[in-house]
Formats: C-alpha cells, sequence, structure tokens
C-alpha cells in the first residue's frame, strides 16, 4: 500500500488509497496517479479588465503571455514570479488563481447587467472573475458561512474593485449567512 501525499501535505485516507489501487480499470496507473498529487497545479493570473490587459500586466512583469485557453483575460505563468506578491496585485489590477476555476465563470455567460449570487464565494477568485463580466448595472452577492473567510473575500474584492471608476463598479455586498 502507498502512503501518498498531496502538495498540500494531508496524507490521503487509507480507504481512498484502497479504492484506488481496487479500480485499475480506473486507475490503470494507481502509482502515477498517486505521484500527480505530489505535483503543484498550475496557477493563473488573471486580468481586472476594467482597469488594464493581460497584455499590459504580462509586458510589466517580462514575461510572455500563454493565455489559459478557456479565459481571454488570462495567462499560466511559473510559480518562482510570485505575481501574488507583485505592485499590480496589491494594487486590484489582477488576481491570482486555478485556471480550472475560471472555466465555470466563462461557462455562465454572465452579462453586464446580471444578479449573480456566489453562495460559497472566499477567498475571491470567481467572483474576482463576475467583477470582469459586470457592469455598473450588475449586481455580485458574494456569501461564505465562514466569518473568517469573508474577511479574506472582503479584503480580496475592495482590492478589485478599489481601481475601478466608481461610476463604472457593479454593485457588490459581501455577507456572512
Amino acid at each position: 500500500m502507498t502512503t501518498a501525499k498531496s502538495h498540500t501535505q494531508a496524507p490521503l485516507s487509507k480507504k481512498f488509497i484502497k479504492y484506488v489501487e481496487e479500480h485499475p480499470d480506473d486507475y490503470p496507473d494507481a502509482q502515477a496517479f498517486f505521484r500527480s498529487l505530489d505535483t503543484w497545479s498550475e496557477k493563473a493570473v488573471r486580468a481586472n479588465i476594467h482597469v488594464t490587459t493581460i497584455e499590459e500586466l504580462c509586458s510589466i512583469w517580462g514575461i510572455e503571455a500563454d493565455r489559459v485557453p478557456w479565459c481571454n483575460d488570462a495567462t499560466y505563468f511559473e510559480f518562482d514570479k510570485k505575481l501574488g506578491s507583485t505592485p499590480e496585485h496589491a494594487q486590484g489590477l489582477c488576481y491570482v488563481g486555478d485556471p480550472s476555476a475560471m472555466l465555470a465563470l466563462e461557462c455562465a455567460e454572465v452579462q453586464p447587467d446580471s444578479f449573480v449570487v456566489d453562495i460559497c464565494a472566499a477567498p475571491g477568485g470567481k467572483s474576482a472573475h463576475v467583477i470582469n463580466f459586470l457592469g455598473p448595472n450588475g449586481t455580485l452577492i458574494a456569501n461564505d458561512v465562514d466569518p473568517k473567510r469573508v474577511k479574506i473575500l472582503r479584503e480580496n474584492l475592495d482590492r478589485i474593485l478599489d481601481p475601478i471608476e466608481a461610476h463604472l463598479r457593479p454593485h457588490v455586498e459581501v455577507t456572512n449567512l
């Protein structure tokens, strides 16, 4: 039996490991599957299109755009670039996140005047993405049940909203329900 751990260092349950090993049709190379859990997932950075473009950000950072196929305003980047520590990130010009999470919003076809509720919103990646689609007549309700996570959510959304001119901002409410 393996002692596989994910990159978060949380051990996999014995029940899960046993399940994978006992289902070779679904997991033809169980050990390769477990090893894949030890690799970092890809990260992407998405531009706050109300104030900049991904091309402008890539130029500032001196990186070549490697577009996320399903998200025109996002690019993959190497971990060593630490884009979440840049002035542009702090100024709300971008949001770093998992590219797979970006797919959900691209499929939702949010319109500028939509009313969107994100019921499990923290830390704010999908809510920040929704803001890219919304215009001044749009509304976002971003909710999370955990008060500590709501604090992070509010900080992230405030950071994204801050550089957007007040008359162009969608209406955004953060709730803890």
